[in-house]
């Protein structure tokens, strides 16, 4: 996963099963799916919905966004309302901005 931060933060790796994987601290945080398969957004934050607040990336021409703490079906309202699409798939080589309210884990 590649990294950047728009704020002054720390980022630190753990080794789990082999695998480096990246800890975030609160805030806004720019990553990048390094991997040749697909993820979806659910799987990719598995554990650690309740300290995301959103997701997004740019989707052709608009945003997608995800919002764990409301759902999908919650998430589906506010995109609509606002003209945004709705974020399910991380796709390789592709940057999101995620949104944390404490520091995480993504493995």
């Amino acid at each position: 996963m590649g990294v950047k931060s728009a704020v002054d933060s720390c980022l630190f790796f753990t080794r789990v099963n082999g695998r480096l994987d990246p800890r975030f601290d609160a805030g806004w945080s720019l990553i990048g799916l390094k991997s040749n398969q697909a993820e979806s957004i659910t799987d990719l934050i598995s554990e650690n919905e309740n300290k995301i607040t959103s997701i997004w990336k740019w989707a052709e021409t608009t945003w997608a966004v995800y919002l764990p703490q409301y759902g999908p079906a919650d998430t589906e309202t506010y995109a609509n309302g606002k003209g945004f699409g709705v974020l399910s798939t991380i796709n390789p080589g592709e940057g999101f901005w995620i949104n944390c309210t404490e520091e995480i884990t993504l493995e």
